[in-house]
């Protein structure tokens, strides 16, 4: 990667000869996608950063270009630093946007971000949680509009009481055609943010860039809690799988393909039958494990205390009180995760390939890279260096010559005892604290299984 020193814009650039006295409003946004394309192809992703902030300081309408420009980079190029700024661009540019929308046309904050509401429940949880604790925080204390009509399928339909306390939900179909074209001149952005001048991103980090100041305000870090119009149709449904009110269970969901598929999630994924002996170790201490996911799932061996819902057609009511009510979440980092997290239920997470999680009550298993050069794993640090800590796409990983070592059946047993040392303060809650105490890494929420420790120190 090229890294230019000067990032300034000058008319006398030859690259950037388009520029009019260096500012121009009459730019055409077909000579900065060509401009942005050169710097792509010749990886100088530094100097896109400045060219962005430069152009989206002056047009902002042209925001959605800076999320296909964060895609991009993120899918293909990895660069977990630059992805951050561009998110913090387009949160401010909509932030904006939506300041001009509210202050000089009246018009309410309007939410935008579709493709969550009908497509990935992880996505909807997320941003809606957001939307509740910039409210909480008097950041954004209006609801923003939210569109839905009778016949939208929303990713969860059991999730739209929760909806409700969080977005002005309107459905009568004049009002939403009339609302969705005004949506771009008041948009309230909620897949990045942009809280101050140091916290910004995606959305995946913003529980824990304001965790301190939730707790410091006694503002509770659930987002959520769970409502009667939920407990009484998940309960019954779930008594004649045999899970009783006073069971004590573990809400288990492992990725895997056949629900939503693209080259960038490959390391998302896990393979089921690696964590029988897990789920066989939960099973003998008492507790039932409730899977959940899709009915293309790997099918698990009968055991007592197992109940496997994947292939179960059940009400969406089900899944939403199985990550609330659970013991723990144990699993990768998906839409279930998303859900429990923000019931407040506490996770344990398997073969994460995103290093940024950061949440209270979590205990995380990285997932380590074997540099073949170096014949090792990369430590944490080094993963950072290589701006991957954020990055769950697989293509920057093998760009770079690095690749998975997908944890196994006897570290899935190793986690799983720690997981249940960390819910009661045990040996692994201490060894986190030495860890965070010995690398000065006081910014992290999370804990970490042993193996992960090892990697944070820099000896495996």
């Amino acid at each position: 990667m090229n890294i230019r020193q000067d990032n300034q814009f000058s008319c006398d650039d030859p690259d950037l000869g388009f520029f009019e006295n260096d500012v121009s409003y009459n730019f055409a946004a077909k000579r900065f996608k060509e401009h942005l394309n050169k710097l792509l192809f010749e990886e100088r992703i530094d100097e896109i950063i400045g060219v962005a902030q430069k152009y989206f300081t002056i047009y902002p309408l042209q925001r959605n270009m800076l999320m296909r420009l964060y895609s991009t980079i993120v899918v293909n190029y990895g660069c977990s630093h630059q992805a951050r700024e561009l998110a913090g661009m387009y949160a401010e540019a909509s932030d904006k946007i939506l300041d001009i929308g509210m202050s000089s046309y009246g018009l309410p904050p309007m939410f935008e971000t579709y493709s969550a509401l009908t497509g990935r429940i992880g996505e909807l949880v997320d941003q809606t949680a957001y939307v509740h604790f910039m409210r909480m925080l008097n950041k954004q204390p209006q609801k923003p509009v939210m569109c839905i009509l009778k016949n939208t399928k929303v990713a969860n339909q059991a999730f739209l009481p929760y909806l409700m306390d969080n977005f002005n939900i309107i459905s009568d179909p004049e009002e939403v055609s009339y609302t969705r074209k005004l949506h771009p001149i008041s948009p309230f952005a909620t897949f990045f943010y942009k809280y101050s001048d140091t916290q910004y991103g995606h959305n995946s980090t913003f529980l824990g860039s304001v965790y301190q100041e939730l707790v410091d305000k006694n503002i509770d870090t659930r987002a959520f809690a769970l409502k009667d119009v939920t407990i009484e149709p998940a309960e019954t449904f779930l008594k004649s799988y045999g899970l009783k009110e006073a069971d004590e269970f573990v809400v288990l969901h492992l990725r895997e393909a056949g629900y939503v598929d693209q080259e960038h999630h490959l390391f998302r994924n896990s393979n089921p039958l690696d964590y029988v002996e897990a789920i066989e170790w939960l099973l003998s201490q008492g507790l039932k494990v409730v899977r959940i996911g899709h009915s293309n799932m790997t099918p698990l061996p009968e055991m007592n205390g197992l109940i496997d819902l994947t292939s179960v057609e059940r009400p969406g009511e089900v899944d939403i009180y199985l990550c609330a009510r659970a013991k723990f979440y144990y699993g990768t980092a998906s839409g279930p995760f998303s859900l429990s997290l923000n019931f407040g239920t506490s996770v344990l997470v398997s073969n994460s390939s995103n290093y940024q999680l950061n949440y209270a009550n979590s205990l995380m298993q990285i997932l380590p890279y074997y540099d073949a050069g170096q014949k090792r794993n990369l430590s944490v640090t080094e993963i950072e260096g290589l701006g991957l800590s954020g990055i769950e796409s697989s293509k920057p990983f093998l760009n770079r010559g690095l690749e998975p070592q997908f944890h196994k059946s006897e570290a899935h047993v190793r986690s799983v005892k720690e997981m249940i040392e960390f819910i009661d303060g045990g040996d692994i809650c201490r060894s986190n604290k030495d860890m965070k105490i010995k690398t000065g890494r006081h910014d992290l929420l999370s804990c970490f299984t042993s193996d992960t420790l090892d990697l944070y120190q820099g000896t495996s």
